[in-house]
């Protein structure tokens, strides 16, 4: 059966032929209205602005925004609920040792976080807290300090961001890469670091009741637990603060069971001292104003009660992570749940320009070896692209590598963003074809026996459909691996993908993760995870081992709630 003639059968959306087109077809925000269906067509209409989600859909004739739920791809339906424990949360009423309620005392809260993936854990741990304290008629006062970027995840959130803030030319990924510490040095990093340390000493010369909460590695930790002595010193106060560790993990250096420690270049040092977290490192954490260390899985928590005094073993806390909320698709591409001839793969190129760019070309390569050794079955590609990215390079890039676009504005597209138009029309279509803000865009592209729908956000939507991925990403990455998916990776030239990222990166998801070293042979190993439908339910039980379940930054809010709810506010 054809390409064409599969895509025709199901209904879903896919292209058709230009011979098969109907007024159905040539619905949507370029062709007018779509007739009215039977209360018994799945299929519903779906074009911009149509559901409340200021959603744009080029080339699908009929989309559906309703919530999945628990549906899926018939040839992958993973359990995924079954290997989840029924975890709840144990929400403290914040009370005293003699039972009586306990009002904060500590109403402002200052976030630091190192980098995007960092940053967007923040928000999803501080959303939560506001709701908790809406829930219990509280009220805090929240600001951040993003260390590493502009911090946009705070902005778009509608957190309050304090001090400067500057892109480095590494993107943060300076531990990789001596010569990208190097270059960010040369861009201002020590003086961008000062004006910071000095725009959160400000901070608490000027507010009243105040505490902190680290996300990422040792570089927030320690400007916290320097700003605690500032207090000691200063004003004789006692500024406490908890720890979320996103960055390290045991298994970067441990194997699945931790009876063997593996042999890296990168974490040799680890290595010889026992533990992920250096010794210095396990030291901030084990002062007294430290209240609360959330590692990022159940291993390394296991491993830092042990290292840590035995008077701070308890502050360690394993809460699971924070990466696996907000990941429940919003129905967009509900069309797909009807796909059932073939294989649904994502593909990641990361999020970082220019880089992301490069990325892609290679990726597009490796899907060429993926579809010729699927065939003859078709192979839906879905890639997520974040939305400040400009679409023209990943375009113009399909164009060059011979996947023929469905529809398109001009033949020479080299940005879809409205501000790009020269005609008032041009900026009419260009905002429908690539909404400036929020609402979900897809392009579609055909290459034999392969379709690829190129999306202006919906990383949830392609991680619920997607079988398995392509990738060189780092947070998409460990995410899909978090949801039970197999994901095969190529190496780049970086500043973030590179070998070493790579490498570490396999090691922290383990048996989920299979690092390939050039497209034509991640072709044959994808071809081989697939056919071997025995052993899928590995990366099901992987997946929640390495990224833990659903919940974590509900969990995490309620512990921080609690610590300031019972804070040592004496002074020293």
């Amino acid at each position: 059966m054809g390409l064409q003639t599969i895509i025709s059968t199901i209904s879903i959306g896919l292209p058709v032929l230009p011979s098969q087109l109907s007024s159905r077809h040539l619905a949507g925000p370029f062709y007018g209205p779509i007739q009215q269906s039977s209360q018994h067509d799945t299929l519903t209409r779906c074009i911009s602005n149509s559901n409340g989600r200021g959603s744009s859909f080029i080339g699908f004739d009929s989309l559906n925004s309703r919530s999945i739920g628990s549906l899926s791809l018939r040839l992958w339906e993973p359990c995924y609920s079954s290997l989840v424990p029924n975890q709840t949360v144990e929400e403290h009423p914040g009370v005293s040792e003699t039972g009586q309620p306990v009002s904060p005392e500590v109403k402002h809260i200052l976030c630091l976080s190192n980098g995007h993936g960092e940053d967007t854990i923040a928000v999803s741990v501080l959303k939560e807290l506001k709701v908790i304290v809406g829930e219990r008629g509280q009220k805090i006062d929240i600001m951040a300090l993003p260390l590493v970027g502009v911090g946009s995840a705070y902005h778009q959130n509608g957190i309050q961001t304090l001090g400067p803030s500057k892109v480095m030319p590494s993107g943060g990924f300076i531990y990789m890469d001596i010569l990208q510490l190097l270059g960010d040095m040369r861009a201002g990093l020590v003086s961008l670091t000062i004006e910071q340390w000095q725009a959160i000493v400000r901070w608490l010369d000027t507010t009243p009741d105040t505490f902190i909460v680290a996300v990422g590695d040792i570089f927030p930790l320690t400007l916290a637990w320097l700003a605690s002595i500032h207090e000691k010193k200063k004003r004789k106060r006692v500024l406490e603060y908890v720890f979320i560790g996103t960055a390290k993990s045991e298994f970067h250096i441990q194997n699945d069971t931790g009876s063997k420690f593996l042999t890296s270049k990168r974490f040799h040092v680890e290595s010889l001292l026992g533990g992920v977290y250096l010794p210095w490192e396990r030291a901030v954490m084990a002062d007294s104003n430290c209240r609360l260390v959330a590692p990022r899985d159940g291993l390394t928590a296991e491993v830092l009660r042990e290292r840590l005094p035995s008077h701070a073993g308890a502050k360690v806390q394993d809460l699971g992570n924070p990466m696996m909320d907000g990941l429940d698709p919003s129905g967009s591409l509900d069309f797909l749940k009807k796909f059932e001839y073939g294989h649904c793969i994502a593909i990641l190129p990361g999020s970082r320009p220019p880089e992301v760019y490069v990325n892609w070309r290679l990726l597009l390569e490796a899907a060429k070896e993926v579809s010729a050794k699927l065939q003859p079955k078709v192979v839906v590609y879905i890639t997520p692209i974040v939305p400040s990215l400009e679409p023209g390079p990943f375009y113009d890039s399909l164009v060059v590598a011979g996947w023929e676009p469905y529809w398109s504005v001009s033949n020479h597209l080299h940005s879809c963003h409205a501000a790009n138009a020269i005609s008032k029309e041009e900026h009419q279509t260009r905002s429908k074809l690539w909404p400036a803000n929020n609402g979900l865009c897809v392009l579609q592209f055909q290459k034999d026996d392969a379709v690829m729908l190129l999306l202006r956000g919906g990383f949830s939507d392609a991680c619920f459909f997607a079988q398995t991925a392509i990738s060189m990403a780092g947070t998409g990455t460990e995410q899909l691996v978090g949801l039970g998916k197999p994901v095969f990776t190529l190496p780049g030239n970086g500043p973030q993908f590179t070998y070493a990222f790579a490498e570490a990166q396999s090691r922290l998801l383990g048996k989920s993760i299979f690092l390939c070293s050039n497209p034509k042979s991640l072709g044959v190993q994808l071809q081989k995870v697939l056919a071997d439908q025995d052993s899928l339910h590995l990366f099901l039980e992987n997946g929640l081992e390495r990224m833990g379940s659903p919940g974590s930054s509900r969990r995490i809010a309620n512990e921080i709630l609690y610590v300031i709810n019972n804070i040592n506010s004496s002074e020293v």
